[in-house]
């Protein structure tokens, strides 16, 4: 694993140097621990980025969400077809007065989470 993190922190270096990216944070965990962090460039000009550096992800967490979800679905802890509901017990009860959504509720599936068709 070592070889592989270094590998993957040197491409911070990479992307700020090569690339032109203004700058980057990036934190590897494992086994709920920081093992390995490098950051890199600036968040604004004459201020380095750090530990404590905010940035503005957006879109960026539906390919994280996605790659996590994928994650559990190789370790055999989720199947993509699986109901929600299932996995959240709280989305199985909602209050929803809708009765065509009550009726759909326990058949959406984290495949059809993932792919925005729910």
């Amino acid at each position: 694993m070592a070889q592989r993190t270094e590998a993957a922190l040197q491409l911070v270096d990479e992307w700020v140097g090569e690339r032109g990216v203004p700058g980057v944070g990036a934190v590897v965990w494992h086994a709920g621990q920081i093992v390995a962090e490098r950051y890199a460039g600036e968040a604004a000009p004459g201020r380095a980025v750090g530990p404590e550096t905010l940035f503005a992800l957006a879109s960026v967490t539906k390919p994280i969400t996605g790659a996590t979800v994928l994650t559990l679905v190789d370790d055999g802890l989720l199947a993509l077809d699986e109901p929600i509901g299932r996995i959240v017990p709280e989305f199985r009860a909602s209050g929803e007065t809708n009765p065509e959504w009550e009726r759909l509720r326990p058949r959406i599936s984290a495949r059809q989470l993932l792919c925005h068709v729910s």
